[in-house]
């Protein structure tokens, strides 16, 4: 394997580490502001997570979620099938 395809296979590795830690960080996120996590395990996924993440992934997955209003289709979801 040349060295040109050794740094093409390990750019694709991290691009798809970027993007799995993306949706990671949204479901959580959206979890946590429809109610389908609970303050217990909430704090315990941060608390281990946070150490390990950039403050710009963080940015990113909290901005996605809060634009695109995600947690609010999943709410509206949930008060029809309990309200």
């Amino acid at each position: 394997m040349s060295e040109h395809s050794v740094d093409n296979a390990q750019r694709a590795q991290k691009i798809k580490a970027a993007a799995e830690l993306q949706q990671e960080l949204r479901c959580v996120v959206a979890e946590q502001l429809t109610g389908s996590m609970d303050w217990v395990r909430a704090k315990t996924y941060w608390q281990m997570r946070l150490p390990h993440i950039t403050h710009d992934e963080l940015a990113d997955a909290l901005a996605e979620v809060l634009v695109r209003g995600s947690f609010q289709r999943k709410l509206q979801s949930r008060h029809q099938r309990f309200g």
